[in-house]
């Protein structure tokens, strides 16, 4: 695979597809096409708002963080070893946050996903949200130009989630689907997002449960809690997200961390679900306590005014 930083690839084939309401931040001027810099020059560092790769993709990192940021660009580090397992749930996430969206955006929002990755979510939000405009940002190059590649109606963006290049109030929904346990600093990023967030945007946020019952049963016995992946920083409980997202100046308006339905013919984890399941909502609701024993916890914020 070529190297995606490499000066000598033809600058020339260039396609310009901006998304809307690009913003230079360091300027304080909206981008247009005329604003792109040649791959070449832009590696050398002769440009000044964004870098145009040979693939198209707008690029707002400069050399150094493209190469920094570039998780995708030997292999991608977030596939697992069960494909089948991993398109289940990526598809009940999916769906659930299509719900969300459907809710609490407007029929024809603008949506930022950040940290986008290879464009299969922002996709498949796109086909199930029609009317509602899409847009991905990642900072991975590798991921962007895959992006691209096998999503091409919707446009994607080579940025960091902490500088989002795009216009002061111009999104009506933000999605951040499991990116909040990657980051050392998850309330930095919110708050930076408001910026680009309209007043009464949303802020739908996707991360894993620290008490899943996964991790009720590894406590029980004794042992450390697990994460879902080795590129999480960390893992949160809900009270710990309704903190940091207060901290960020958003109120959260809805939440909620049902588990994912069992597949057809799981029997053992059916049972589960039917016993120690059970037991665990019977506890969460007779207490009143905010924990969420599923895999994944959803979340949807607005700014506070």
């Amino acid at each position: 695979m070529a190297n995606p930083t490499d000066s000598r690839l033809d600058s020339g084939r260039s396609q310009v597809r901006l998304p809307a309401h690009l913003f230079d931040w360091r300027t304080g001027c909206s981008v247009s096409e005329q604003d792109a810099t040649p791959w070449e020059d832009w590696l050398k560092g002769r440009g000044t708002t964004f870098g145009i790769h040979p693939s198209g993709a707008p690029c707002f990192l400069d050399r150094q963080r493209i190469e920094s940021f570039d998780e995708y660009h030997s292999h991608n580090p977030y596939a697992t070893p069960g494909p089948e397992t991993e398109t289940a749930f990526s598809s009940w996430r999916v769906e659930v946050a299509k719900g969300l969206l459907l809710q609490h955006a407007p029929a024809t929002a603008q949506v930022l996903d950040i940290g986008c990755g290879p464009g299969d979510t922002t996709r498949a939000l796109a086909d199930e949200c029609q009317g509602m405009q899409f847009c991905g940002l990642d900072a991975s190059l590798t991921a962007v130009i895959d992006a691209r590649t096998r999503h091409s109606r919707i446009p994607f963006v080579v940025g960091d989630a902490f500088e989002a290049p795009f216009a002061a109030n111009s999104q009506d929904a933000i999605m951040l689907m499991n990116i909040w346990e990657h980051v050392t600093d998850p309330v930095s990023m919110a708050k930076s997002l408001r910026k680009v967030l309209k007043p009464e945007g949303v802020l739908v946020v996707t991360t894993p449960s620290r008490f899943r019952t996964e991790n009720i049963l590894r406590a029980l016995r004794g042992r450390d809690v697990s994460f879902r992946s080795v590129q999480h920083v960390t893992e949160y409980t809900v009270g710990q997200v309704f903190e940091q997202l207060r901290w960020a100046g958003f109120d959260v308006v809805e939440h909620h961390g049902d588990p994912m339905p069992p597949p057809e013919g799981a029997f053992l984890q059916k049972l589960r679900r039917a016993t120690l399941g059970a037991a665990l909502d019977g506890w969460r609701k007779a207490t009143g306590s905010h924990h969420s024993f599923g895999p994944t916890v959803f979340f949807v914020a607005r700014q506070t005014r």
